[in-house]
């Protein structure tokens, strides 16, 4: 069976080693025996003693009950305290650091035995008591991580259902006003409406392919045009546009001012920063692109 340990505050050296040899004879380990409040600290600290005998006048600044208290608070360990005074300041100043005991001196090896055993009994009661505490802290605090790990997969599944419920009721309306009507400026500024509502960029364009020539619908994509009637034709395989419609894949820029697929000055003027052109296919055939542009640095890949 481990031997309890016990560190003794005492700044009588002759004291100190008679209640070492007392304690050793009595099957106690003693961790180490000191004189001042500042060496008794940092031995708790080294050792951690199961408890302390701790006289309460000491050499230096601290006294026995100030270095107690700070020990009680740093390392959770309980003091007995010896004195030759059993005054009544010094028994309320001691109430404070909770002592498991208060024995004065002289006294007798069985009282001090006696006293000590209760102490170490409290003692394991408290260490259990703060490990259990310390368990309890734990399981909550990994019970809040898994809470709000949770929490965030079902803001993150409800956020994708609530866009997905969006994106079907836009293609619904979006299919009803395409069979309800065959004109295509209402079929485009249906489309663009959904986009503005689902993807929400800054401005939202959609060229038609027209004698190799890519033309904007709809003209209040800033100077992409003039608008109908006097369209500014752009090429398939210039700037973003035109290589979404001649490769019939999605082109992305972060930034418009460093890539050099960038060729046509409309959008940087217009103060744009990020850009994505889409081909518009039916079947294999492209019939023009949708162009999204944002004003901050966005990824239209997401």
């Amino acid at each position: 069976m481990e031997k309890a340990k016990i560190m003794i505050v005492e700044d009588e050296a002759v004291t100190g080693k008679a209640i070492q040899i007392s304690l050793e004879a009595m099957g106690y380990a003693v961790t180490s025996l000191v004189k001042t409040g500042k060496q008794a600290i940092k031995d708790a600290e080294q050792y951690r003693p199961d408890i302390i005998l701790m006289d309460i006048y000491l050499q230096g600044p601290m006294d026995g009950i100030e270095t107690a208290g700070i020990i009680l608070s740093r390392f959770d360990i309980h003091s007995i305290f010896l004195t030759a005074y059993s005054d009544d300041k010094n028994i309320e100043r001691a109430k404070p650091v909770m002592p498991f005991g208060y024995i004065t001196k002289p006294f007798q090896e069985k009282n001090l035995r006696t006293t000590i055993e209760i102490g170490l009994h409290a003692a394991g009661i408290d260490r259990k008591r703060i490990e259990a505490e310390k368990a309890l802290k734990k399981a909550r605090d990994e019970l809040e991580i898994r809470v709000e790990e949770r929490t965030a997969e079902l803001v993150s599944i409800s956020t994708q259902l609530d866009n997905r419920y969006q994106e079907i009721k836009f293609l619904n309306d979006f299919v009803k006003k395409m069979t309800a009507s065959l004109s295509l400026d209402e079929v485009v500024s249906s489309a663009l409406n959904g986009i503005y509502e689902i993807i929400q960029p800054d401005r939202a364009v959609i060229l038609m392919s027209k004698n190799g020539g890519l033309f904007p619908v709809e003209s209040d994509f800033c100077s992409m045009g003039p608008g109908p009637g006097g369209e500014t034709a752009r090429k398939e395989g210039e700037c973003l546009c035109g290589l979404a419609a001649s490769d019939g894949k999605p082109q992305y820029s972060l930034n418009l001012y460093e890539d050099s697929r960038v060729t046509r000055k409309e959008c940087k003027k217009a103060g744009f920063h990020s850009f994505a052109a889409f081909p518009l296919k039916y079947k294999s055939t492209i019939l023009g692109t949708l162009g999204l542009a944002s004003v901050t640095e966005r990824n239209f890949k997401k």
